[in-house]
């Protein structure tokens, strides 16, 4: 079973260097609208530009069980990550890392809460958790995984 937990962070310059720090040690890494290695930066400009003050990242951890992630491929629980972040925030920027080194398999997503299309903020809401959970169950079911 995938679940999904959100967090919001006033750096997003620690993220990128915890991501950078899990790079070559971990599975695969995609950069969407972004660079890890400038990743704060980025984000920053982003949210400068467009006048947008808050949490300058969101962090969302989706991760399996133990038994699970014996059955998923890193490439495959990598894919659920992107899918899920390009789902749940379509032209936002963002970096999605998969950590295996656990005996549950987890994708760590960093994302930029600006969307650099239209300019808007996705803001610390209750439901934004309800529809990642949503979105992640949908992304599972397809896969033939269980959910909660």
């Amino acid at each position: 079973m995938a679940t999904v937990k959100i967090l919001y962070d006033e750096s997003a310059k620690n993220m990128e260097e915890y991501l950078k720090r899990k790079r070559e040690q971990e599975g695969p890494t995609t950069e969407h609208s972004c660079k890890l290695d400038t990743l704060a930066g980025e984000f920053d400009s982003a949210q400068f530009e467009r006048g947008s003050k808050g949490n300058h990242a969101i962090h969302l951890i989706q991760s399996w069980s133990p038994a699970e992630s014996k059955k998923l491929s890193r490439d495959e629980i990598h894919a659920m990550g992107v899918e899920l972040v390009s789902r749940f925030a379509p032209g936002h920027q963002y970096v999605v890392q998969t950590h295996t080194e656990e005996a549950h398999a987890h994708n760590h997503i960093v994302l930029n809460p600006v969307s650099i299309e239209t300019g808007k903020r996705i803001r610390n809401k209750l439901g934004h958790i309800r529809t990642l959970r949503g979105l992640n169950d949908d992304i599972a079911r397809e896969r033939g995984l269980s959910v909660l």
